[in-house]
């Protein structure tokens, strides 16, 4: 079997398609809008864009294709530089006057500043495009966007609905920003989208395409560790398969072959052991969150996918009031969330990386001294 990848895959997500199909052929009619798309990394924010905008060439409208940088903060209006393909040469008088900008070729007005002035001539050059054909325009990962273009969309969020323009971005939960947050007050709820993990039949169906046949139960009971994450489930599949623990049966089952860990993990309420490689992956996406917060979930990981505050508080020999702001920055993050009068791991998957990235020798000197406290 050979694995698909998870750009090849949506499912789950009609409403969604369907909401943006709908506002793509309006934008199409010169009615346009802007919707803000917000959820956990690896929900499948950008792919629901990616299966939305396939539509945009027949509908008559033209694409922009812009994304925020992590590393690329510091450069004013770079996602929207990028999206609005403004490179030298260019047929494109507009365009050629931001270049001359960039470059300090032309003079920003008097008592303006660069960055405000290309702004003025990027919100110019959107509607220029716009007077030719409707335009779509994305902006993905405006979490990391730098704050000129987070102020820009927020310019043309407000006009959108005066143009030939759908204007769409994507992001998440944290870091927290304050011009972020304004975004999502300017949105407002008929102009958000929130993705949220994938319901059973969804995860069943993306399993099966994933893996070639109908999934079954020992393999559902695997992928239930996922929380609905389309690309934990899509990792999870390609590991399994990379260490040849999927078998296809002659009926077209994809079964667990015999011996996959399913024995579970300390804590892990026997979700199943993942593949190392899987639980890379995850260690890898956690990045967003903050060190301090980082320290605190491995802590909380030696607590098993559920635990108390308290028993946090005191394996980390802290008080309640300083654990949480760390708490509450990993629940907006979608990491944990209340499980009755406690809280978990919303992905069991999450708690085990955080788990295994640990020597051993550390988590067991951890585990000894967690439990003299908690004694």
């Amino acid at each position: 079997m050979s694995p698909v990848t998870a750009a090849a895959v949506l499912v789950g997500r009609d409403n969604e398609l369907a909401l943006l199909d709908g506002l793509l052929r309006e934008a199409a009619r010169g009615r346009g809008a802007a919707v803000l798309i917000e959820g956990e990394p690896g929900i499948g924010k950008s792919a629901l864009v990616h299966a939305a905008v396939t539509a945009a060439p027949d509908a008559g409208c033209q694409v922009f294709w812009g994304a925020g940088d992590e590393l690329g903060t510091a450069l004013p209006l770079l996602p929207f530089l990028d999206a609005l393909q403004v490179r030298e040469p260019s047929v494109n008088a507009r365009r050629n006057t931001i270049v001359g900008l960039l470059r300090g070729e032309i003079a920003a007005d008097r008592g303006a500043d660069v960055p405000a002035t290309l702004a003025e001539q990027l919100l110019a050059l959107v509607a220029e495009e716009s007077a030719v054909r409707p335009v779509v325009l994305v902006i993905d990962d405006l979490q990391w966007a730098d704050p000129a273009s987070v102020t820009l969309w927020g310019r043309l969020a407000r006009t959108a609905r005066q143009a030939p323009l759908l204007l769409i971005g994507t992001a998440r939960p944290v870091p927290h920003r304050d011009d972020l947050l304004a975004l999502h007050r300017l949105a407002g709820d008929d102009g958000r989208i929130q993705l949220t993990g994938l319901a059973e039949p969804a995860v069943a169906d993306l399993v099966a395409v994933l893996a070639g046949g109908r999934p079954d139960g020992s393999l559902l009971r695997l992928a239930e560790g996922a929380a609905g994450n389309p690309l934990y489930l899509t990792e999870l599949v390609a590991a399994l398969m990379r260490g040849s623990n999927l078998t296809l049966t002659p009926a077209g089952t994809a079964a667990l072959a015999d011996g996959t860990g399913l024995g579970g993990q300390p804590g892990s309420s026997g979700s199943g052991s993942i593949p190392g490689s899987l639980s890379a992956v995850i260690a890898d996406r956690l990045g967003f969150v903050t060190g301090p917060v980082r320290d605190v979930l491995r802590a909380a990981a030696l607590l098993g996918v559920d635990f108390e505050i308290s028993d946090l508080a005191i394996v980390l020999g802290r008080g309640l009031p300083d654990l949480l702001p760390a708490v509450d920055e990993a629940r907006v993050a979608g990491v944990l969330a209340e499980s009755g009068s406690s809280l978990g791991f919303r992905h069991p998957m999450i708690r085990a990386a955080l788990y295994e990235e640990m020597p051993a020798a550390v988590r067991a000197a951890w585990h000894r001294d967690a439990a003299r406290a908690l004694a």
